[in-house]
């Protein structure tokens, strides 16, 4: 038994969807906090509408811009303290990240982001949320869930149907300034959520069907949207597979990939999520395919040349690896600085307490060996 209507949140897809904002804001009782970075929601337009339609119903907001890649529990408590009626995310996974814990936190006063994520206390509430998406790799404008971090300690994701947004707008005319390293890292984020949606022991014909058409058309089009990327259209595919590998993976959650670039991007805050991700992916392929070969040699078609049989899993590896660089992706952990001396830290907080239930849904046993294994081949 699974559910198959996926009713949240209503996301307005395609372009011109940025300009349902000014009905979005008649919608809006109250004062509005809008979360985001330095400068994207600038240079994609976005603001140029979210704030012409705010003026224009005359709403009263603040705009706190000092959200970060791999946002830290600081922006999260910083930006709660301001307090709202309601909340927008405009960005890619930090911003909207960052926005879904505050609308929380808002509702909740005496608590603060470490609360939420590493003790846990009964969510009774949130605040309503839009968010704006300008990138096509997240997909948390459509799913549950939302990650921060504390830096040097530990980068946490938690589900919770509060975080859904109320409104989600993807608007592929926001992505035409993505630059084309974000275009790829983003991409790679989006193959990852399908990757491991597909592969989780919670998966279902839905979660798979909406997985595999997610690689597909990353797999088809991230080329030509790297050597046309003013193209709306193929802006627009890339955007529609990170959408439905969002909602792939919002049914079933991620597992060992995620976890483990978790582990490295709390120790190296720089790492950029779909870049750590591509450093891990080549080996857990080859880790998990023998549980699962027909599916994962399916699910990988569109990249790589496999038959599905067991003994395949180097040969995936490879070919993965293969396909990562022809997107100048050749990175490893000795890359960012990290050595075999931080091997037991890596291990450490992969192992850790607050990611039990999410390697568990691994198809494969995730203990110390395994991961030990991973890691010594990531170097």
């Amino acid at each position: 038994m699974f559910e198959l209507l996926h009713s949240k949140p209503l996301a307005y897809f395609g372009k011109g969807a940025v300009e349902k904002m000014e009905g979005i804001a008649e919608k809006i009782d109250g004062r509005l906090l809008i979360i985001t970075t330095k400068s994207a929601y600038k240079r994609s337009g976005a603001w140029d509408v979210v704030k012409g339609a705010l003026e224009y119903t005359g709403l009263e907001y603040e705009l706190y811009d000092r959200v970060r890649a791999n946002p830290t529990y600081e922006n999260c408590d910083e930006a709660a303290s301001i307090g709202a009626e309601w909340v927008m995310g405009i960005g890619g996974g930090s911003a909207i990240d960052t926005a879904k814990i505050v609308s929380v936190l808002i509702r909740h006063r005496d608590k603060r982001v470490k609360d939420l994520l590493e003790d846990g206390f009964e969510v009774k509430s949130s605040c309503p949320k839009i968010a704006i998406n300008l990138t096509h790799g997240t997909g948390t404008e459509v799913d549950k869930f939302a990650v921060s971090q504390s830096d040097g300690e530990y980068r946490i994701g938690i589900g919770l149907k509060e975080f859904y947004p109320d409104y989600a707008i993807d608007d592929p005319e926001l992505t035409r300034t993505l630059p084309g390293n974000q275009t790829i890292a983003t991409s790679i984020d989006a193959l990852n959520h399908a990757f491991e949606a597909a592969t989780n022991v919670s998966s279902n014909p839905y979660s798979i069907l909406l997985a595999k058409e997610a690689v597909r058309i990353i797999a088809e089009n991230l080329r030509n949207a790297l050597d046309e990327p003013r193209d709306t259209d193929l802006r627009g595919t890339l955007l529609f597979a990170s959408a439905i590998a969002g909602i792939s993976f919002d049914i079933t959650g991620t597992h060992i990939t995620h976890v483990l670039e978790h582990a490295i991007s709390a120790i190296k805050p720089e790492i950029t999520h779909g870049v750590g991700l591509a450093i891990f992916l080549p080996a857990i392929v080859e880790a998990i395919y023998p549980a699962m070969p027909e599916l994962v040699a399916e699910l990988l078609s569109p990249i790589a040349d496999l038959k599905g049989k067991r003994d395949e899993g180097t040969k995936a590896k490879e070919e993965v690896r293969a396909w990562l660089e022809s997107f100048g992706i050749n990175v490893h952990l000795r890359d960012y600085g990290l050595s075999r001396d931080d091997e037991d830290e890596i291990v450490k907080k992969t192992l850790s307490r607050f990611f039990v239930q999410q390697l568990e849904c691994a198809p494969v046993k995730v203990d110390e060996a395994l991961v030990k294994k991973v890691v010594g081949e990531s170097f």
